[in-house]
């Protein structure tokens, strides 16, 4: 795929897009984990991805590269998806279309030893669940190595180190 946002998917869709904006390699100091939940709320779908940043403390030949670590990420849904609310954010949120996906936007700063969360919540649209049964793509961000994932429906949930893509289909 060479880094193009995957355009046909069965179901659900989401990439997390991070951008370190320090240029400092911070990044490599990092761990990032995400957790997809998906619940009814009223009549709709109710997607909250919940994204966790614990910034090591580097020491040894690597302090030098010890600074405030600052990413401005991307949380990549279907058009036709509505925001709902972005927590953890240090500067509101932005919202745009891309490659037939929309995105919204958080910008998140740790310093070493902190861990910081982001949380997005949306509705995505309705005919993307079935009765009995959840697809979500996950598309990993080119050139970022694997990352944890969880991905909640109903009572199961499914553990995943994104490496590559994933489609996970969970039935109820």
């Amino acid at each position: 795929m060479g880094g193009r946002i995957k355009q046909e998917t069965k179901g659900d869709y989401s990439m997390v897009v991070s951008t370190n904006l320090g240029g400092d390699k911070t990044n490599w100091f990092v761990k990032k984990s995400v957790n997809n939940k998906l619940e009814k709320s009223g009549d709709k779908w109710l997607r909250t991805v919940n994204i966790v940043y614990k910034y090591e403390n580097p020491d040894g030949e690597y302090a030098p590269f010890v600074k405030q670590f600052r990413d401005w990420v991307r949380v990549y849904a279907p058009i036709g998806s509505e925001f709902v609310s972005v927590d953890g954010s240090e500067d509101g949120t932005m919202t745009d279309q891309e490659s037939n996906r929309v995105w919204y936007s958080a910008f998140v700063t740790a310093q070493p030893g902190d861990t910081k969360e982001v949380t997005f919540k949306y509705y995505i649209p309705s005919n993307l669940v079935g009765e009995k049964e959840y697809n979500l793509y996950l598309q990993k961000q080119a050139g970022v190595n694997g990352e944890k994932y969880t991905v909640s429906y109903g009572a199961k949930t499914v553990d995943v180190e994104l490496v590559n893509f994933k489609e996970v289909t969970i039935r109820n």
